[in-house]
Order: C-alpha cells, then structure tokens, then sequence
C-alpha cells in the first residue's frame, strides 16, 4: 500500500506542478513572408510593406525581405476571424484599393511538409498542395536514395478537402517511407 500511497503523491506533485507552471507559458508566433504566393482575387499587385505600422510585425519592425509579398505579421494573430489576423492564410494590402485580402497559394507546389516517425523503421512524410481542380488518380511519389546512389519511387496515398468557405480545394498527401534504419548518434560523424 505504501508503494501504491508513494505513486499517488509524485503523480499528484507533477498535476499540481503543471497546473502552477502552465500559466506562465507562452507560445509566441513568428512572422512569415509567402513571397510564392500570388495577389488576392482582383488584386493585380499587393502593396509594399514599407508605408505601414511597423507594430504589426512579431519584432516591431517589417523584415528587410517583406518588400509586397503575401505575409502573416505574427502580432496581428489573435484567434479572430479576420484577413488582418490571418484566418486564413497568407494576405496583403492590394496596391490599387489598400484593402487586405487573403492571398492565393500557387497550384501544385508542396507545402506544409512534415515528417512524422511512426515507428523505429517507418517515417511518413505528408505534405499540401492547392488545385484548381480535384486531383486525378495519380498517387504522390517519394524518391529514396540510398549512400550508395540506388534509389527507389515509393507511392503514396492523397486526401482532397474542399474548403468552401475560401473557394479552393486542397490536398493532403502521405506518403508511408520504410525499409530503413533510422540511426542516431552523437556527436553525428556529420559533425566533423
């Protein structure tokens, strides 16, 4: 029972170490430039940054490369489902009428990629890309290339979502990566 008794206690000291430190953290967002992708509709070009309120960036100052690309300034986020506050996505100023409007992502191009291991052999790799139309039946394909230059296609699977409300669709792919061994050391010999 004092086993039993002596468990209950660390674990009721994690909860209420967690419950004292959990407010005490933040979770910042960071500005981001999407100079790929393009004007909103009836935009012919967005507005340089330059001539606006340099609050809006994470920093307090607009990055050197913002120039008039579509953009997420991180201190406009606030979880409000506004253009300024990049509900949804990336946006801009249009040069011609100073009205923000959501940016449109290019057709076809990767984004959002991420690598997640499922076990100690298997990583998938998922990604996002936007289109005009729904995808065709063609799958999305991995290359792996081994150290000793032999490579192998693998094939994946793809998920299309329409979202209604921005008037795009868009897609979802995952592609299950095995047959490798995931080695870690450290110091990497990649290090030298």
């Amino acid at each position: 029972i004092n086993a039993e008794y002596g468990d209950f206690r660390i674990h009721t000291m994690r909860m209420l170490l967690l419950l004292v430190l959990l407010p005490l953290t933040m979770a910042n967002m960071y500005d981001i430039l999407m100079p790929n992708y393009l004007p909103p509709p009836g935009c012919d070009k967005c507005a340089s940054w330059a001539g606006k309120d340099p609050s809006i960036w994470a920093s307090g100052k607009r990055p050197v490369d913002a120039s008039n690309s579509c953009a997420m300034p991180a201190a406009l986020i606030n979880g409000t489902r506004t253009v300024e506050a990049s509900f949804s996505g990336a946006w801009c100023y249009c040069e011609s009428t100073g009205v923000a409007g959501t940016c449109v992502a290019p057709l076809l191009r990767p984004e959002q990629i991420n690598l997640q291991l499922a076990s100690p052999s298997v990583v998938v790799a998922s990604f996002v890309t936007y289109e005009d139309t729904p995808p065709g039946s063609s799958s999305p394909l991995a290359n792996l290339t081994s150290f000793d230059g032999t490579s192998k296609l693998v094939s994946g699977v793809s998920h299309l979502y329409q979202d209604v409300a921005n008037k795009r669709n868009y897609t979802m792919h995952f592609v299950r990566l095995s047959e490798f061994c995931l080695l870690y050391t450290s110091p990497s010999p990649r290090d030298s």
